[in-house]
C-alpha cells in the first residue's frame, strides 16, 4: 500500500529523515537503542510489519545500531517492555494504539523519544476505519509531548501530513538488506512462457489488478504466454475477481495459486 525505497540506515539512527528538519536531541548512533515494535498476534510474526521490521534491524544492525523488532499484541504489553528496558527509541510501526494509551506510554517515558509512522499512504488508510482519525490525533498529540514524532515510509505521505497539520513531520522508508543475497532456487526454465509473481495478501487497493494488467503488457510484448502466480487463500475484497476476469478467456494467459505460507517457507 506504499512506496518504499532505499534509505539511508543513519535517518533510523536520528529517528528519521525529517521533512522540517525537526531538532532531534540523540545525534550518536553509538548511543541508540531501538526498539521497532509493530501489531502481532503472535510475538514471533513472519508476516506483513515484522517482515519489515525484521528487515530495518539487520540493515540497521550492519552499520552498528543496537535494534530489534518485537511484535506486541497490545499497547500495555508494549508499554511494560519499554518500562523495563533501557530503549533510548521507539518506532511504533502503523496505527494500532489509542490514542490515550499512547499519551499515557510517551508521558511515563519522558526520556525515550517515540516515532509513530503509517505504513500506509493516503489511499489505503480507508481501508482502516480508525486510521486517519488515530494519525490526526497523534499528531496533535505531538504538538503537546516532546518525545513524538509522528509520520509515514513515504515522503509524499509525510510531506502532504505535515502540509496538512502544519507540524514537521518524519519520514522512514522502509530498509532493505542488500548485502547478504536473497536465496534463489538454482532450478532454471527456460522456454516461451513469461512466470510473474505478484505475491501478498490480495487485498482492494493493493494494485493486483494493475499488476495483473502490467504482466499482460509485458507478455504480449516478449511473445510469450504468461503464468500469473498469486497467493491463495487470504482472498479479502474483490482484488483476485477482477485479476481473472482479466485473464478469463485468454489461451496465453492463465493464473497459477500459490498457497499462502509463513515467511520461511515463501
Amino acid at each position: 500500500g506504499n512506496n518504499t525505497v532505499m534509505h539511508n540506515p543513519h535517518s533510523y539512527a536520528l529517528i528519521g529523515s525529517v521533512t522540517a528538519n525537526l531538532p532531534l536531541p540523540c545525534r550518536d548512533p553509538s548511543g541508540i537503542k531501538l526498539l521497532i515494535a509493530y501489531k502481532s498476534f503472535s510475538a514471533h510474526s513472519h508476516t506483513g510489519l515484522g517482515i519489515t521490521a525484521a528487515n530495518a534491524v539487520r540493515v540497521l544492525r550492519h552499520v552498528g545500531i543496537d535494534a530489534r523488532a518485537v511484535g506486541f499484541g497490545n499497547a500495555s504489553e508494549l508499554a511494560k517492555h519499554v518500562a523495563e528496558s533501557h530503549i533510548t527509541h521507539v518506532i511504533i510501526c502503523a496505527l494500532w494504539i489509542p490514542t490515550a494509551e499512547l499519551d499515557a506510554m510517551i508521558t511515563a517515558n519522558p526520556d525515550v523519544q517515540f516515532g509513530l509512522v503509517s505504513h500506509s499512504n493516503w489511499t489505503f488508510l480507508q481501508a482502516d476505519p480508525n486510521a486517519v482519525k488515530l494519525i490526526r490525533e497523534a499528531i496533535s498529540l505531538a504538538a503537546l509531548r516532546h518525545n513524538l514524532a509522528v509520520g509515514g515510509n513515504d515522503m509524499r505521505f509525510s510531506e502532504s501530513l505535515g502540509v496538512i497539520e502544519r507540524m514537521p513531520t518524519l519520514c522512514l522508508p522502509n530498509l532493505y538488506d542488500c548485502i547478504v543475497p536473497p536465496r534463489r532456487s538454482a532450478h532454471q526454465v527456460c522456454g516461451r512462457t513469461v512466470r510473474v509473481g505478484c505475491f501478498g495478501a490480495p487485498r482492494d487497493l493493493k494494485n493486483i489488478v494493475t499488476a495483473a494488467a502490467a504482466a499482460l503488457v509485458m507478455a504480449r510484448q516478449a511473445g510469450c504466454d504468461l503464468e500469473l502466480y498469486l497467493n491463495s487463500g487470504r482472498e479479502e475484497g474483490v482484488a483476485i475477481t477482477a485479476v481473472k476476469q482479466l485473464l478469463a478467456d485468454r489461451p496465453s494467459a492463465k493464473p497459477v495459486p500459490v498457497p499462502w505460507s509463513d515467511w520461511n517457507g515463501f
